[in-house]
């Protein structure tokens, strides 16, 4: 007998047997579905209850890269999110001090529009300024950070490992190409984020970039990270070898339904973000920065959904592909940060990858190296320096208004309608003191002028805190002009030591950057299909086969030689040398260099310099058809006879050049030695036709036998021809009759007006040749010389600048040695007192 409906259990599946068939009341089952079990009631009043958290989904039709909620228990991806999500909220609790120490370095850096903290001012009144040191020394590493990894002749190259062919350096060539062109015209954003990472890594120490492919974008990006947004467990020093590390996504109502669409996430309802996550001390300072009122932004009108993106080792023992014994894998876990809900769970590993190794989608740009993480900023070497720079900048300003301000005491008999008595000039102002002389009754207190010390105490912090930009950024002034080279390369080479080491990291940093996008493109690019982009001039097409590992895709700037300072010093003393000893150098090359260090852009470079002369070997003469040669003799062109031309021809049009009488001597030389040339080639045709046998190219190469027999045929060829000839001087005709001289005289006329109709046309073709000829010489020199005023005049500018580095360098020398006068001054002074 079947127990009743509410006598059934909670069991992992309890069955009913229903009755007979024969027994059974006709119609459908009904199915009810609450609280993660399913009841199905079927029409006899028999039914069945099953627990579905406790039921194995059956895997989707993504295969390897499917989404691990549709197919794991309902109990699995609920304790997934939980255990994460608590030890996510660990990790950020951890780091609470390190945030509220960015919070008060952005304090510090004295950008902030806000009251300045004026709570905490010790009087009403006082100053609340900030010392700006530290935010210019920021200023200036990320000008020079950002000049060196961005400059405007392209950001990417490319660099070929192992065997150089061409496919290979075709393929290098495109994905250059494709580089520039997608991080110029297509991922605009990616400066932006760039110099947003440089700053905040100048700032803090560390940041992070995540490169990935966006579902909102459908394309390849890279967003930088803000740092109380990217989590870290600390128990490992690089987020590299991190068993966990969590970005936390604010997203859009629109951007989590594009991804919920997709299939990206779960389809499941989650909790809006009251107060958009953003209520944490560095958001804070941020807003008081760009002057927003936390309210205000809290309740905008746009939802916002908090997500923990979480990249972790994890063993999930209900995984289909999960190894049989208990060791962590990579996978990639999304959670619902206000209720804990796991939206996605995807293996972070390819495929086919036997050792299962984690893909990377995260990058750190770090400023100096640190002893136990990724790096230490200007947060940790000058944020108390700022702090004391702040506190004496304040001091002396309060120390100078009560100097002019001065307040003190009166004695409390005396009348007064207004404590606070300030004189105009030149104004009195009467007081009764019941007849007390005014000095016993007034008396301020002893206010003393800023202090000289403490001055020199903040300048001495201010230049601490600007220390690390200064080594950057720092000129030869104190080089004398005429400092043997060898001195000033060392002092420049000593100089960079520190700013190249800061610019190197930097520097792989980006190389690793590249590398992500690289492995993010192939994933994205879809099998045989090409992907095709603009280049200047054209259209190049690439594939995802092209994004292997061996050609690798890197930096184009040179971390060795960032300085701008350093690169132009070092160009203008291979420019001196090179002028000294022209012959030992390439001049050509030389200038070239010396404008791209100063900058100029390598079109301009072009268009300024003259290209050198080619060293390639001159085209051989032209052999051709007769009108083509004769203009070539004309001009001055080689021409040569070929065997296999009709000579006879030939020789008819040459003549034409001896018969004109505008042609040059040198001309006509040429054309009689051409035709002799092809009187010998006729010569060689005939007599080979005659002894059958054709000579070869080199004569000397006949053997001697053979020249015997070539002599003895070509004698009895030469005997055949001489009994020819007299033969046809014996039949000769008589004298012939004067009309019929005449008319053969008239022919011959007739034939002569018509070679020289012939000779004016080839004149005319000649002298149209010249006046193009002249055309294009007068449109070179125009060319050449208003590519010459463009140089006088970049050279001009070039002059100015260094006039005036030249008269800063002199004032600040004329400071230094002030400054130093002073100083023995103040030492004589301190001596003579003691």
């Amino acid at each position: 007998m079947d127990r009743p409906l509410d006598d059934m259990t909670n069991d992992a599946q309890t069955v009913y047997q229903a009755p007979d068939p024969s027994d059974q009341i006709v119609g459908d089952p009904v199915e009810l579905v609450e609280n993660n079990h399913r009841l199905i009631q079927f029409p006899d009043g028999s039914g069945c209850i099953e627990d579905l958290s406790k039921v194995k989904k059956e895997p989707g039709p993504q295969g390897y890269d499917q989404n691990l909620v549709e197919i794991l228990p309902d109990d699995v991806v609920a304790r997934i999110g939980f255990e994460l999500k608590n030890a996510i909220e660990d990790d950020i609790d951890s780091q609470s001090a390190y945030f509220e120490g960015i919070a008060n370095v952005i304090r510090l850096m004295g950008i902030n529009i806000g009251d300045g903290g004026k709570d905490n001012l010790p009087f009403e009144g006082a100053s609340s300024i900030y010392s700006t040191a530290m935010f210019e020394s920021i200023l200036d590493q990320v000008a020079d950070a950002i000049s060196s990894l961005l400059p405007s002749h392209g950001i990417v190259d490319c660099k070929i490992n192992g065997q150089i062919s061409d496919e290979n350096t075709d393929i290098a060539y495109r994905k250059k190409a494709l580089f520039n062109y997608y991080f110029t015209s297509v991922a605009k954003e990616f400066k932006k984020e760039m110099k947003r990472t440089l700053l905040w890594a100048i700032l803090t120490g560390s940041c992070y970039k995540k490169v990935y492919i966006c579902p909102t974008l459908g394309r390849p990006t890279s967003q930088f990270i803000s740092p109380e947004d990217f989590i870290v467990n600390r128990e490992f020093s690089t987020h590299l070898t991190a068993t966990r590390k969590t970005h936390i996504l604010y997203l859009s109502e629109r951007d989590l339904k594009i991804r919920q669409m997709n299939g990206l996430y779960a389809d499941i309802p989650l909790s809006e973000d009251d107060g958009h996550g953003h209520d944490n001390s560095i958001q804070e300072e941020l807003n008081n920065i760009s002057g927003v009122e936390s309210e205000g932004y809290q309740n905008s009108l746009d939802k916002k959904y908090k997500i923990y993106e979480c990249h972790t080792d994890y063993y999930i023992k209900d995984d289909p592909l999960a190894p049989n014994f208990e060791i962590s894998m990579p996978y990639i876990v999304s959670i619902d940060a206000e209720s804990g809900k796991t939206l996605s769970i995807y293996r972070n590993s390819k495929q086919d990858d036997i050792a299962q190794k984690k893909r990377e989608f995260f990058v750190n740009y770090s400023f100096l190296p640190s002893l136990d993480g990724e790096g230490y900023g200007m947060l940790n070497y000058a944020g108390k320096l700022a702090e004391a720079a702040t506190q004496i900048t304040r001091q002396l300003i309060n120390a100078g208004t009560y100097a002019n301000f001065p307040g003190g005491i009166y004695a409390s008999g005396i009348r007064l309608e207004n404590n606070n008595i300030r004189a105009k000039p030149g104004e009195f102002i009467g007081l009764q003191t019941g007849g007390i002389p005014i000095d016993q009754v007034i008396r301020p207190f002893p206010y003393k002028e800023p202090s000289q010390a403490l001055k020199e105490i903040l300048v001495s912090i201010e230049d601490s805190i600007k220390r690390p930009s200064a080594i950057v950024n720092q000129k030869v002034s104190d080089m004398t002009s005429n400092a043997a080279m060898g001195t000033v390369l060392a002092m420049l080479e000593s100089l960079q030591k520190i700013p190249n080491a800061i610019l190197q990291g930097f520097h792989e940093s980006f190389g690793q950057e590249l590398m992500l996008f690289n492995d993010r493109f192939a994933e994205w690019l879809p099998e045989g299909e090409s992907y095709p982009f603009l280049v200047p001039g054209g259209e190049h097409v690439i594939m995802k086969k092209d994004f292997a590992d061996h050609i690798v895709v890197i930096p184009a700037s040179d971390p060795s030689l960032q300085n701008s300072s350093y690169r132009f010093m070092q160009s203008e003393i291979v420019l001196n040398q090179a002028r000294q000893s022209p012959e030992l150098h390439d001049m050509h090359a030389v200038y070239d260099y010396f404008y791209t260090n100063l900058g100029v852009s390598p079109e301009k470079v072009d268009k300024f310099l003259i290209k050198p002369p080619s060293n390639e070997p001159p085209p051989p003469p032209f052999s051709g058809d007769p009108i083509t040669e004769d203009q070539y003799l004309l001009v001055g062109k080689p021409i040569m006879a070929s065997v296999w031309q009709e000579h006879d021809a030939h020789i008819m049009v040459h003549k034409l050049i001896l018969n004109n009488p505008e042609a040059t001597d040198q001309a006509k030389a040429a054309a009689g030695a051409h035709i002799q040339e092809h009187e010998a080639f006729k010569l060689l045709v005939e007599m080979q036709q005659q002894i059958g046998f054709e000579m070869p190219q080199d004569p000397t190469q006949i053997p001697p036998e053979m020249q015997n027999q070539i002599a003895v045929q070509a004698a009895q060829v030469a005997q055949q021809k001489l009994e020819q000839m007299q033969g046809m001087q014996a039949n000769q005709p008589a004298p012939m009759d004067p009309a019929y001289v005449m008319d053969e005289d008239s022919k011959r006329k007739a034939e002569i007006a018509h070679e020289q109709i012939a000779l004016d046309k080839l004149k005319l073709s000649v002298e149209q040749a010249k006046i193009e000829s002249s055309l294009e010489i007068e449109q070179m020199k125009l060319q050449q010389k208003d590519n010459m005023d463009a140089i006088k005049y970049e050279l001009e500018n070039k002059k100015i600048e260094l006039d005036q580095i030249s008269k800063d360098r002199d004032r600040l020398l004329k400071e230094l040695q002030t400054l130093k006068q002073h100083n023995e001054d103040l030492y004589k002074g301190v001596n003579n007192y003691e």
